[in-house]
């Protein structure tokens, strides 16, 4: 029973040394390909953007399960300061009201941001990681570019255009409830109804996403034609 025991604890070593061999002999190969330590950087930098946004994502969803303020982003029409109101906070002069006890359906909305963004730059990240492999490994025009930058541009247009609308609901559901803050308490401060009507929802939705989608799509096809042109050379040979 010794023995064979011995002899299994040697056949396992001897497979994890040729396994560990092989692993080094094909990192050393990826290293001297072409654009090779371009291409450890780039995955160093991507697997930093993910464990960053993942770690701060997890530290905002405790954030959310906790409870408290959300802060929410309005404007008012004539550009005045708004008064202080029971649930509403002003932090600045401008546009952004701190909503003390916000409901379910506000709160759902800051997850679903926080959600929507994490993953659209983890996403991106994680393809281009497997991207990133497949160029070491001298297949750099797999389908890993074109996996790459449809993830790319589907993170891009998400993470451009459903937050600044999900954040514009949760500002239309403040300014509904702060209406009716100022209205319960319009007896107490005599003028505060001249101030309702004046809130209007904050939505910024910029252009750059629709701009980087359509240049991912464009070197997909640069790159399927890339890919043919490889295929048709490798049959040549």
């Amino acid at each position: 029973m010794d023995q064979d025991a011995g002899r299994t604890r040697g056949t396992w070593a001897r497979a994890w040394r040729k396994t560990r061999e092989a692993r080094a002999v094909r990192r050393e190969q990826e290293r001297r390909a072409p654009g090779g330590y371009a291409l450890q950087l780039s995955a160093f930098w991507a697997r930093l953007v993910y464990v960053i946004t993942g770690v701060v994502a997890l530290f905002e969803g405790i954030r959310l399960l906790g409870g408290g303020p959300l802060q929410v982003r309005v404007s008012r029409t004539d550009g005045g300061a708004l008064p202080d109101l029971p649930g509403f906070t002003q932090t600045d002069a401008v546009s952004t009201l701190e909503w003390q006890e916000p409901p379910a359906l506000a709160v759902g909305f800051e997850w679903a941001t926080l959600v929507i963004v994490a993953a659209s730059v983890i996403a991106p990240a994680l393809a281009y990681l497997a991207f990133a492999k497949d160029v070491r490994q001298g297949r750099p025009f797999s389908t890993g570019f074109r996996r790459f930058a449809h993830i790319l541009a589907m993170a891009v247009l998400a993470g451009g255009y459903l937050p600044p609308l999900l954040g514009a609901f949760q500002s239309a559901l403040a300014i509904s409830a702060w209406d009716a803050a100022a209205a319960a308490s319009a007896e107490k401060k005599p003028g505060l109804t001249d101030v309702q009507g004046h809130l209007t929802f904050f939505a910024e939705l910029p252009v750059w996403p629709v701009a980087v989608a359509l240049g991912a799509f464009v070197l997909v096809r640069v790159f399927e034609h890339g890919r043919r042109l490889q295929e048709d050379t490798e049959g040549l040979v």
